[in-house]
């Protein structure tokens, strides 16, 4: 029990006149001396009455005083020890919230590592599989369009799956590799035009040999071009889980169908089988996650109709499902048609012009494939294997263009990025890397780079971004052209005898100073063409070039047209307006038929020359030339 100042009860820490201990031992004191002092009073029998009445009261009181002290200080006991319980409860709970934070902390470090992790396995498995299969697809792209020779129409159909399918499994790595970049995935339609036959062709081409292991007879039925607006692989993915369920649940000698048509303002996709039909029991349930019905002996998952009505719904449709057992089973897929959609042919055309290009990536059959692609476009293509035996080729050859990758073993692509840009006749440079980042692309472009294509490319899309870096090469190499005679075509006019050969020599001296020059001559003689070789042969030529007919306008507005006139300088001056003075600060001021100034504008054109300042009309504010 802890010591209390003076003037406090040691048990309960209260002022002694609030605390009943101290006030019941007062009692008990006072109570002492009234029973002994009638011991010594002589008085009568009713005097003593009273007193022993009164010492009855004093000791009712005592007890009760006692009763209500043992409670408080009970009271104050279990307070104690239910504040002692309870600090003890903070700090527990308090350690245990400080500890569940550590290991909060610590499991988001975890977490975040976790997803480092994950989105790098991700670039990394997604570059090992982009890499090959883009020469798969790039390979089948040169079959087709015949680089490699003629294909017969079998050949080409399996190419065609090859490419589709290469396609097809490039897309699902994208998806992967934004889904690792993504913490939240969203499901978005990317719209094309879409030619839904032609569609559902390529689905039958590919479905077909599962049909004939199957032995049942799968067929398509579609307009000649029918055209949508929608996701081209949702609806080939559409298309794919209803045709691939009919063919599941048809048995051998069955027909399955797919019918395509357009009617009032929809697309509709309809497929029809002969197989075992869908328990009515069952059909109200078909489209539910999960569901399987009654068909244990035909494993599935009961995902792929759910998700086919949910793509569907996607594009605005729905699908509708009718069936009787033993009898087939009918699905049409029904979204609105858009009108306005319109197909484009995409045609790739040989270059205009031959160019020098290096392909430069670790990978040997992209190299080749890019090579053989450009070789038959008429272009001298050359390869190398990494940025070593790059920057060695380079150093000995002269290029238009790189087509460069970014990951390869020896020196990577930004240190042949960093290479070239020291050089001063550097080639453009096309990143290609499957690292297709917006990080990546935007150091690239820092680095030097003119364009970035991502892995997996298509053939016309690469070929398209070479053409536009070629073309811009050959439009900045007829700007020099045409920058280059320019400034050489007036010597040209000058002409070659002795006398104008003279005149072409202290011109070209004159154009060498900024000091101001006066060209004399007869009406006619080209005074103006020498005043432009002047400036084009000047460190000035960049800046305007001002000629002045001073015989062409009055003084008074002459004097506004060279040297500018500010708002309100006279009538009908509504805003200021800077002269050609001013406006050839930086260039050239031709001023032809200068005699033919008046005296006062001659004064202050010669403060112009002295001092090389003025002001404008109406103003008081001197302008430095």
């Amino acid at each position: 029990m802890a010591v209390q100042p003076y003037g406090r009860c040691s048990v309960c820490s209260l002022e002694l006149h609030q605390c009943h201990a101290w006030q019941s031992s007062a009692m008990s004191f006072a109570l002492i001396v009234l029973i002994l002092a009638p011991l010594f009073l002589h008085e009568t029998w009713a005097v003593k009455i009273a007193v022993a009445g009164s010492l009855l009261l004093l000791v009712a009181q005592g007890m009760t005083n006692h009763k209500k002290t043992d409670d408080l200080i009970f009271g104050q006991h279990e307070l104690a020890q239910a504040r002692e319980n309870l600090e003890g409860q903070v700090a527990a709970r308090t350690e245990t919230l400080r500890e569940t934070d550590v290991a909060l902390a610590r499991a988001n470090l975890e977490l975040a590592e976790l997803a480092r992790r994950r989105e790098r396995m991700v670039l990394e498995v997604s570059h090992d599989l982009r890499t090959p299969l883009t020469s798969v697809k790039g390979a089948a792209e040169n079959l087709l369009d015949g680089i490699a020779g003629r294909l017969e129409e079998p050949q080409r159909e399996y190419v065609e799956i090859v490419r589709d399918h290469a396609g097809r499994l490039i897309d699902a790595i994208g998806k992967l590799l934004d889904a690792a970049r993504q913490p939240e995935p969203t499901v978005d339609l990317v719209l094309s035009t879409v030619d839904v036959g032609a569609l559902a062709r390529d689905v039958v081409r590919s479905l077909q040999p599962i049909a004939e292991e199957r032995g049942v007879d799968l067929a398509v039925d579609a307009d000649a071009t029918i055209e949508t607006r929608a996701d081209r692989e949702k609806v080939r993915k559409v298309m794919g889980n209803l045709v691939g369920n009919a063919l599941k649940f048809t048995d051998r000698g069955g027909t399955v169908r797919i019918l395509v048509s357009r009617s009032e303002g929809q697309v509709r996709v309809t497929v029809r089988d002969t197989g075992v039909g869908i328990d009515e029991r069952d059909l109200a349930q078909v489209f539910d996650r999960f569901h399987r019905g009654r068909t244990e002996d035909r494993p599935g998952s009961g995902l792929g109709l759910a998700i086919t009505r949910d793509l569907v719904r996607l594009h605005g449709g729905d699908v509708v499902a009718t069936s009787q057992r033993g009898r087939g089973s009918t699905f049409s897929a029904v979204w609105p048609w858009s009108p306005e959609a319109q197909g484009k042919a995409c045609v790739t055309a040989a270059p205009a012009r031959s160019a020098r290009l290096l392909v430069v990536d670790d990978d040997a059959a992209i190299r080749k494939i890019v090579r053989d692609r450009f070789k038959a476009l008429g272009h001298e293509v050359a390869v190398a294997a990494d940025g070593d035996e790059a920057l060695g080729w380079l150093a000995a050859n002269e290029a238009d263009v790189v087509l460069l990758d970014l990951q390869m073993p020896k020196a990577d692509g930004f240190e042949v990025l960093a290479s070239l840009a020291r050089r001063g006749d550097a080639p453009a440079v096309i990143v290609v890397t499957a690292h297709g980042s917006i990080e990546a692309a935007v150091r690239a472009v820092k680095a030097g780079a003119t364009d970035f294509v991502t892995k997996p490319f298509d053939a016309a899309q690469l070929e398209h971004v070479v053409d536009e870096v070629l073309d811009r090469l050959g439009l900045k190499r007829r700007v020099s052209s045409l920058e280059q005679e320019l400034s050489t075509r007036h010597s040209l006019v000058l002409g070659t005898s002795r006398a104008m050969a003279e005149a072409h020599e202290t011109a070209m001296r004159a154009a060498a100073s900024d000091a101001t020059i006066l060209l004399r001559g007869e009406s006619g003689t080209g005074k103006e063409v020498v005043a432009r070789a002047i400036h084009a042969a000047s460190k000035r030529k960049a800046g305007p070039f001002m000629a002045v007919n001073c015989a062409a306008l009055g003084a008074d507005l002459l004097e506004s047209e060279l040297f500018g006139h500010e708002k309100g300088a006279f009538t009908g001056a509504v805003r200021g307006k800077p002269g050609r003075v001013e406006l050839a600060a930086g260039g050239t001021l031709f001023l032809d038929e200068i005699g033919e100034l008046a005296p006062a504008l001659q004064a202050k054109l010669l403060r112009v020359l002295q001092e090389r300042e003025f002001e404008r009309v109406g103003g008081t504010r001197s302008i430095l030339r």
